[in-house]
């Protein structure tokens, strides 16, 4: 007896789970589409997105949407369905592997249905977007237009001028600073004639009171620091800056290593960049307004069904 009240039980919710939601045009939301949904979310987490009614409007339209493209791709023959199967595999496995609640619920052949139809609808509609903006405009859609854009917009595609740095810096204090300024001058006079990294690195070594580069650094103009940003760019040649630069209780001997000019970067080294721009913008646009055409007719909503959501997945 048990057994059979069961099944009926079971009969019973099978039908009522076939029930409409939603209809738009000839798209039906069923009640099965949202158990589905639900049962890819934890149990304890599923009453509290269902108590939210600005959720529930997120979830029923996001699933219309998908159904809206499924049928348009099926009408269209654009699905793949042995590429979505396999898809649809391996995101069961991954979302339920290490779930015993899930495990327990897929033991149950018409609750793992409702979780494979809507992974499958979730994959499909991935595919079928992921198509569409694939294809949908073409990179001779875009050239003349990104031609254009490089033109308004051609400042922003520069490369900053530079320089190159590294640096000896004799630190000082106000007790030593006569004499420091003298051991200053004595090393920009040795590197006349010598190299100034082995210089610099031997100096590091042999001299606490001596700090020089690790690395160079390369340096751009800086508007908050104009006076010495004027002081290296002056500079026009590579090479050591035959001077002192007395900063931050420091002496500084600047060695530029490579310098670079403003320069403007040609269309053809940044084309594909602003082409691919373009045609992502031209493709999300298109589709947003493929889904807008799917989805103009007017929905009729069962009140009743959308009201049972607020307690359907309630923990028992």
């Amino acid at each position: 007896m048990k057994k059979m009240i069961l099944v009926l039980l079971s009969f019973a919710n099978v039908l009522f789970a076939n029930d409409s939601i939603l209809t738009q045009g000839n798209i039906k939301l069923l009640l099965a589409d949202i158990d589905g949904y639900a049962m890819t979310i934890p149990e304890t987490d599923r009453n509290g997105v269902f108590r939210s009614p600005d959720r529930i409007e997120q979830i029923l339209n996001s699933i219309l949407r998908m159904k809206h493209l499924v049928n348009y791709a099926n009408v269209k023959n654009l699905i793949n369905n042995k590429e979505i199967n396999e898809s649809v595999e391996f995101e069961l496995i991954k979302k339920f592997k290490n779930n015993e609640n899930i495990k327990r619920t897929m033991h149950q052949e018409l609750e793992f249905g409702k979780i494979r139809n809507y992974i499958t609808l979730k994959q499909q509609y991935s595919y079928i977007k992921k198509q569409l903006l694939a294809n949908a405009i073409k990179e001779e859609d875009v050239l003349e237009l990104a031609e254009e854009e490089y033109e308004i917009n051609k400042n922003s595609h520069t490369i900053v001028a530079f320089k190159e740095l590294s640096f000896i810096s004799i630190i000082y204090d106000e007790t030593n600073k006569a004499n420091q300024l003298i051991k200053a001058k004595r090393i920009l006079a040795d590197l006349q004639n010598i190299d100034f990294t082995k210089y610099s690195n031997d100096l590091n070594y042999t001299q606490a009171d001596i700090e020089v580069s690790q690395e160079p650094t390369k340096f751009v103009y800086s508007k908050d620091n104009p006076k010495f940003s004027d002081y290296i760019f002056k500079n026009k040649s590579d090479g050591l800056i035959n001077d002192i630069l007395d900063r931050n209780f420091r002496f500084n001997i600047f060695f530029i290593n490579k310098s670079a000019e403003k320069q403007i970067i040609p269309f053809g080294k940044v084309k594909a960049q602003i082409v691919k721009k373009l045609l992502k913008l031209r493709s999300e646009r298109y589709f947003s307004n493929l889904i807008a055409s799917l989805t103009q007719d007017p929905v009729e909503i069962n009140q009743e069904l959308l009201a049972s959501l607020k307690t359907r997945y309630r923990v028992k």
